[in-house]
């Protein structure tokens, strides 16, 4: 598999450095140090549970699982730590997590589920994804404690099957191909699992500024459609430009930046086909006029595959009608499943054209060398991805500009329906002007005919 890392504990043995002044938290991680040594703490009241036990607990939160990694990663097998080490460990734990260089915290986190190998197995990556998944549901999203992924969720093993194509070893994925693959596709990845471990080190637990959008679909959907909504969102921040993240004014350029994280905000349902019906006309009528970031989620089926496709559209323009493409510098599409992989991030992405005769029609979504990367009838029932024919399963767009963007769109629409109105009543009132002064209605009543209602007579 590859040489062994020294963990944290093996450089400690060779010489610690003073503590004191390594680290101004050196006072909580002894009080933490003296906590998780001391009989019944962690909830342990016969202190039946050994130190490693209530390291994998506390640190672990719900996931023990991780902290049982953390602790190996750290510590290795030793199963009595000294205060010193444990001191130089944390220490060394909280600069590595709270770095601003992406390339560390990839090589700590791959070194910790890697086992200190320079390879990875499958189901170990799938064990970091997964982590990296799950804290960033319990931190970021409203889910907290709620929050729950399984391992063969579509999304996740999405994710493992996009690492996995760097590979070129067999059965194994080096530290440099995972490296290249974060950078590339979702540099984003480790964040929440990153916010996590600065929490967990922090005497009041740190002010959390990692916070997901909230999707709000109008209703009080089951639990399992939030974990699926909020997964949903997350694995798009690993990737998506921030201003679809919270941040307003956020360009393509910060998308790398590890330090720029998603600040919450909400995404709300602008139409969603199992509610308002597979129809371009719904469509356009619900996402009409929203001037803010939004997302289409698009998932298709392969009958030859039998397989489920699941795209997502980023635009960061609003949505119209016509016969030319659009969408600005930040306008991103990305295939979710079966693989996970940006196809295009930039402008020109998008031509939504319903009844313009001569031209295509549909929803098409147009790749870097000019070719059409998918095309939706204008029915919304069909869809062609790369060649492939399949079966639209459902079609959602979601607002990204939070609760102002909303409440333009309505006051926008509640503005045209006045003018729809008005203009229907002016019509009205310029007929029978017309009608009155016609000299079609004299000449019908100089032969008798009455062309008054008995009311008006």
């Amino acid at each position: 598999m590859g040489n062994r890392e020294s963990s944290p504990a093996d450089q400690a043995v060779a010489g610690p450095a003073p503590v004191e002044a390594a680290s101004p938290h050196t006072g909580h991680y002894r009080a933490l140090y003296a906590d998780l040594t001391s009989p019944g703490s962690q909830g342990d009241t016969e202190n039946k549970t050994t130190f490693k036990d209530r390291f994998a607990s506390y640190f672990g939160g719900p996931c023990p699982a991780f902290g049982n990694v953390l602790y190996e990663y750290l510590f290795s097998s030793e199963e009595v730590v000294p205060e010193a080490i444990f001191l130089v460990a944390m220490t060394k734990l909280r600069g590595a997590s709270g770095s601003t260089d992406h390339h560390t915290v990839e090589r700590m986190y791959f070194s910790m589920f890697s086992h200190a190998q320079d390879n990875i197995s499958r189901e170990d990556l799938t064990s970091l994804l997964a982590s990296a998944a799950l804290y960033a549901l319990v931190v970021g999203s409203e889910l907290h404690e709620k929050a729950s992924l399984p391992r063969d969720h579509p999304l996740l093993l999405a994710l493992v099957q996009a690492a996995w194509v760097h590979a070129h070893s067999e059965g194994v994925l080096s530290g440099s191909e995972f490296s290249v693959w974060v950078s590339t596709n979702c540099p984003r990845l480790l964040d929440g699992v990153r916010e996590w471990i600065n929490s967990v080190l922090t005497q009041d637990g740190g002010t959390l500024i990692y916070q997901l959008p909230s999707p709000h679909t109008g209703k009080d959907p089951p639990l399992q459609r939030q974990i699926d909504l909020c997964t949903l969102v997350w694995v798009l921040s690993t990737t998506l430009p921030m201003l679809y993240m919270g941040h307003r004014g956020e360009s393509s350029k910060d998308k790398g930046k590890i330090g720029l994280l998603p600040v919450g905000g909400e995404w709300t349902c602008l139409y969603s086909s199992d509610s308002h019906g597979l129809s371009m006309n719904r469509f356009q009528h619900h996402c009409s006029d929203y001037k803010q970031p939004s997302l289409l989620h698009l998932s298709c089926y392969h009958k030859g595959e039998k397989a489920v496709y699941q795209f997502a559209i980023a635009l960061d323009t609003e949505w119209r009608d016509g016969t030319y493409y659009y969408g600005g510098e930040d306008s991103v599409m990305v295939q979710l499943t079966p693989t996970y992989r940006p196809l295009k991030h930039g402008p020109k992405l998008v031509s939504l054209n319903e009844k313009q005769r001569g031209f295509p029609t549909g929803l098409r979504v147009l790749g870097t060398d000019g070719s059409v990367l998918l095309n939706v009838q204008p029915s919304l029932s069909d869809a062609c991805f790369l060649g492939k024919e399949m079966v639209v399963e459902c079609v959602e767009v979601w607002g990204c500009g939070g609760v102002e963007a909303i409440e333009s769109q309505r006051r926008m629409k509640e503005w045209e329906k006045r003018q729809i109105n008005l203009r229907r009543k002016v019509k009205r009132e310029h007929l029978v002007e017309t009608w009155e002064s016609s000299p079609d209605r004299y000449l019908l009543e100089m032969g008798g005919v009455t062309t008054r209602r008995p009311t008006e007579q």
